[in-house]
């Protein structure tokens, strides 16, 4: 994970890397995630071509003033899927966070922790990634020479 830009998206990446749960969270903003998330999907291609959050488990927070927050969720939830990682759930709420919400958010964060406990597989989901490997696996065979590092990832995976 070389990268130019020397600022903290390595580390963070690296943090997700050693985890088992990641919690993705954003404000909505105009029904996107804000632009230093999107920095951090977008610079982190070497989890997208890799599959590099393979085995582990996604969530999204997501907070606004509208309380229109699926596009968000999805989003987010394209993102896990799109790097290998299965997608546990979603919670949102408008500004104040009632009751209500806070306990869908602990439900959540229950969630999380079994399905990180039990190793659990959402069939539809891995069929997804499964998708979405075979699709890399073409484009990594040959781009080999401009993508020396992806290419040796999957080679050390035996995926090629």
């Amino acid at each position: 994970m070389d990268c130019p830009i020397k600022d903290d998206v390595v580390s963070i990446m690296n943090k997700m890397l050693e985890a088992d749960g990641i919690i993705l969270a954003s404000p909505n903003y105009i029904n996107c995630i804000t632009a230093s998330m999107k920095a951090l999907f977008d610079r982190s291609n070497h989890f997208i071509h890799c599959k590099r959050l393979l085995g582990k488990y996604i969530v999204a927070v997501v907070s606004s003033g509208s309380g229109f927050d699926k596009p968000v969720i999805d989003y987010i939830k394209h993102y896990a899927f799109t790097c290998g990682a299965q997608f546990v759930g979603g919670v949102s709420s408008k500004v104040p966070i009632d009751e209500e919400k806070k306990k869908t958010a602990v439900i959540l964060g229950k969630k999380l922790r079994s399905a990180i406990q039990n190793k659990k597989i959402f069939k539809t989901q891995m069929k997804m990634i499964e998708q979405g490997k075979k699709h890399f696996k073409h484009i990594i065979s040959a781009r080999k020479k401009e993508w020396q590092d992806e290419y040796k990832y999957w080679k050390q995976q035996n995926w090629l």
